[in-house]
């Protein structure tokens, strides 16, 4: 029955709802459909909370790995900034080293170096070294 014979049946006056037999025979079928309904109606939106409930657990998990990846790629940011740094530091005292290692040999060999001939590829020696500890 359509919602507005079953509000029609159930809001009658209670003279013409008791007035005879057929008449509270109707009522109560419509009571008894109304509860049903109310029933049937209740079960839907216990369900439906729970589908509402069970989608907000998911969202806010979502957002909580959400959360903690952004947290994570942060940290790997971070990570590789000071690698980036580490990096920087080493090239510099490499270069510091060769530098310094040069130097040193230039140093050692103008001493008993007697052609200049050979102080023009020196520098190009020294580069071809292998670095020693």
């Amino acid at each position: 029955m359509s919602d507005v014979m079953l509000l029609g049946v159930l809001k009658m006056p209670y003279e013409m709802a008791m007035s005879s037999e057929l008449s509270r025979l109707q009522f109560h079928d419509r009571a008894q459909e109304a509860a049903e309904r109310i029933e049937t109606d209740a079960a839907t939106i216990e369900s439906l909370q729970a589908k509402v409930a069970a989608l907000k657990r998911d969202l806010d998990a979502v957002a909580e790995a959400s959360t903690r990846q952004n947290i994570a790629a942060g940290e790997v940011w971070k990570e590789r900034d000071a690698l980036r740094v580490k990096v920087m530091e080493l090239e510099k005292d490499a270069e510091r080293y060769r530098k310094l290692r040069r130097r040193n040999v230039i140093h050692h060999c103008q001493g008993e170096q007697t052609e200049l001939g050979r102080l023009s590829t020196l520098d190009t020696m020294v580069d071809a070294m292998p670095l020693q500890d």
